[in-house]
Order: C-alpha cells, then sequence, then structure tokens
C-alpha cells in the first residue's frame, strides 16, 4: 500500500514535468521556513548557507567494466 502511495506521487511529479533534484539538500532547503528552529539569525543567514551549499557539483559513481566508466551519465 505504502509503495503503490509513493509510486502515485511519482507519477503526478513526472506528468507535471517537476524534476526530483535538489542541489543543497532538502534539509536545507525546508529550514527557511523556521529560521528560529535551525539556528539561523535571518532569511539572509539561511540564504548564504543555502547558496554554500550549492556548489554546482555532481558526483557519479562509475565502474571501469562499464561503457565510459559510466553508463548513467
Amino acid at each position: 500500500m505504502r509503495l503503490r502511495a509513493k509510486l502515485a506521487r511519482v507519477e503526478q511529479r513526472l506528468e507535471a514535468h517537476v524534476p526530483g533534484i535538489c542541489f543543497g539538500t532538502r534539509k536545507l532547503f525546508r529550514q527557511q521556513h523556521h529560521l528560529d528552529l535551525a539556528g539561523f539569525e535571518s532569511n539572509g543567514a539561511w540564504l548564504h548557507e543555502w547558496q554554500a551549499s550549492r556548489s554546482h557539483q555532481v558526483f557519479f559513481v562509475g565502474s571501469k567494466d562499464e561503457t565510459a566508466g559510466n553508463q548513467l551519465c
């Protein structure tokens, strides 16, 4: 039952063309709504941390037996 609900949510997101990627971690993104609980003094302090965590780098694990080292990218 739980997996079917998860599948339904994923299918809805795919139909709406909403990607499931969040650079900078979802946890940090959600903290903008609860700045005091997350320990931020202001939205600007959160924004600075958010931008610092988004280093625009992506890491893919590859293998020497795969074509070009990684078949996913």
